[in-house]
């Protein structure tokens, strides 16, 4: 037998029995015995202008928390934080300040933001444990111009919602 045929029924022998163990651990996660989202950190990413310090999704009154923080380069007004899912319609939406202010950050401050979800019972219907995938939209303002120029700014939440 040469040399080069042993190698190849060695490459195909062990070949096949690491394809066999990836389709089992495959079939494992895919039905569920194993959740795939438990090995994934939670996560919340409003991109570089604003940063998320903390958060908390609270099933019991319906709300997400967010503590944000302003790294812009002016002051900031924040007129409106929505937060969406796949999970639930319609959104979770709350305005802050009116039509025509907003709540204002200064440079490098961190202030806390509650986002109410008072349409039904969006966050409760949520009935597993496991992380999800929320959209929040930022809308915010530049101190110095007015709410005619307010732009949405958007991040993802990556998390388990707490009771």
């Amino acid at each position: 037998m040469k040399q080069s045929q042993v190698a190849v029924e060695f490459l195909m022998t062990y070949g096949w029995a690491m394809l066999g163990v990836l389709m089992v651990v495959a079939a494992i996660v895919y039905f569920g015995v194993i959740d795939a989202s438990s090995f994934v950190p939670e996560r919340c990413d409003l991109g570089y202008r604003l940063g998320c310090k903390d958060y908390l999704l609270s099933r019991s009154d319906n709300s997400l928390s967010l503590n944000i923080v302003n790294n812009f380069n002016n002051d900031i007004m924040i007129t409106r934080i929505d937060l969406n899912s796949t999970k639930f319609s319609p959104a979770c939406i709350s305005t802050y300040g009116g039509s025509s202010n907003g709540e204002n950050i200064l440079i490098g401050q961190v202030k806390s933001f509650r986002v109410d979800c008072v349409v039904g019972s969006q966050l409760a219907s949520i009935k597993d444990n496991k992380k999800n995938n929320y959209d929040v939209t930022i809308w915010y303002y530049l101190n110095g111009t007015t709410s005619a120029y307010t732009y949405p700014l958007y991040g993802e939440l990556y998390a388990r919602i707490s009771s």
